[in-house]
């Protein structure tokens, strides 16, 4: 949630980023693309309420388990999946740097990402390559040939 959102944006050389507070009452700063800072701007000129991007109704901002909500019915899913899927999408695109995914997702710990990235098929396929003893039937059978 960003308890004050016209002071939550930061603009740098490095482009815009968005304090917010996460699990636990972390803060943290996030880099936030132009087209959400773009949809960002439009809801503080339409939408802001209250200091608040997601106003209630009275005042303060909506409690996460009705934006979960609201997410899961547009969505017609679980709106957990899209931190899942967007751990994988910056694992992936980052050259598999789990550190910086982590950093991504806000965790505090990288056993907890990788329990977010999903590995591919293709991944596995390679690892299984590499990790093969070349020539270890070839040397079996010399083995067995010797012993006899």
């Amino acid at each position: 949630m960003i308890e004050h959102p016209l002071h939550g944006l930061r603009s740098g050389a490095d482009g815009e980023w968005l304090s917010v507070i996460g699990k636990g009452n972390r803060q943290r700063e996030t880099w936030i693309s132009p087209e959400l800072a773009d949809a960002l701007d439009e809801l503080e000129r339409t939408a802001v309420r209250h200091g608040y991007y997601l106003p209630s109704r009275t005042t303060g901002h909506l409690h996460p388990s009705t934006v979960w909500r609201h997410i899961g019915q547009v969505l017609e899913s679980n709106p957990h999946s899209l931190r899942h899927r967007a751990g994988t999408v910056v694992y992936q695109r980052t050259g598999k740097d789990l550190r910086t995914t982590q950093e991504f997702l806000g965790h505090a710990s990288p056993t907890t990402t990788a329990i977010y990235v999903h590995v591919a098929r293709d991944d596995l396929r390679r690892a299984g390559m590499a990790a093969r003893v070349g020539g270890a039937r070839d040397t079996y059978l010399r083995a067995v040939e010797a012993a006899a």
